[in-house]
């Protein structure tokens, strides 16, 4: 499996309304509504919101990846959403964050939900990549740009 292959291109937003942090995570939770992979939403936005609260996942660069884990999932899901308008999500580098990827997995994929984190972390660790990203016209284009960055790549077990 690898990461493109999770997004589905109705779980993509290229415009949030949302304008606050608590407000985002609702947003890309309810994306997920009528998604078959999701048997539960209430537990799935319980899982993000706890997970939050630990520690910001806004982790820099313009950057976040809310996440959790919960048995309210079937499979392993990432949504991926931008706004043009930067939003405070409390980032480890204190600055707004303009792109979103929610993962959610089950609560048996522990090591595969690490591997998915750093997958994310490393392909958005290039700035070109990001405004690449940030530029898309398309909800295909995003998801293209993540399989060409992962074309060299090993599946994730």
């Amino acid at each position: 499996m690898k990461l493109f292959q999770l997004i589905k291109s109705n779980s993509v937003r290229l415009n949030l309304d949302s304008k606050d942090k608590s407000d985002v995570i609702n947003e890309l939770v309810d994306i997920l509504k009528d998604d078959s992979r999701v048997t539960n939403l209430t537990k799935v936005r319980s899982a993000v919101q706890d997970r939050e609260k630990i520690t910001s996942t806004g982790v820099g660069k313009g950057v976040a990846v809310p996440h959790g884990k919960t048995d309210g999932v079937n499979e392993d899901i990432v949504v991926l959403a931008r706004t043009d308008e930067g939003i405070d999500f409390d980032s480890h580098d204190a600055q707004p964050v303009f792109l979103f990827f929610l993962l959610i997995g089950k609560m048996d994929s522990a090591i595969r939900h690490l591997k998915l984190l750093s997958r994310i972390a490393k392909m958005m660790d290039n700035p070109a990549r990001v405004e690449a990203i940030k530029s898309a016209k398309s909800a295909e284009e995003i998801i293209s740009l993540i399989e060409d960055f992962e074309k060299d790549l090993d599946e994730i077990a």
